[in-house]
C-alpha cells in the first residue's frame, strides 16, 4: 500500500495526490491533497488548498487503476 504514495487521481472534478496511507483493519485509508480543479481547492481557507481529504481504498480502487501519474 504504502507504493501508492506519490500516485494521483481524478475525482470529482479535481485531482488528488497520495500523501500517506494507513492501515485500518482490513481496510486501508488513502490520504490525498487536492492539486488542482474544483471548487474547494482554496476556497475557504484564505486563499490556500485545504489539507489531507481521507478516503477509503475501496471506494478509491478504480480510479487509481486508471493512474495518470502528475
Amino acid at each position: 500500500m504504502k507504493n501508492l504514495v506519490g500516485q494521483s487521481f481524478s475525482l470529482a472534478e479535481g485531482r488528488y495526490r497520495i500523501v500517506d496511507v494507513r492501515r485500518l483493519g482490513g481496510d486501508a485509508l488513502i490520504y490525498a491533497e487536492r492539486v488542482e480543479g474544483g471548487s474547494a481547492a482554496g476556497a475557504s481557507h484564505g486563499g490556500r488548498a485545504p489539507g489531507r481529504t481521507a478516503f477509503h481504498y475501496g471506494d478509491i480502487a478504480r480510479y487509481l487503476e486508471t493512474g495518470n501519474p502528475l
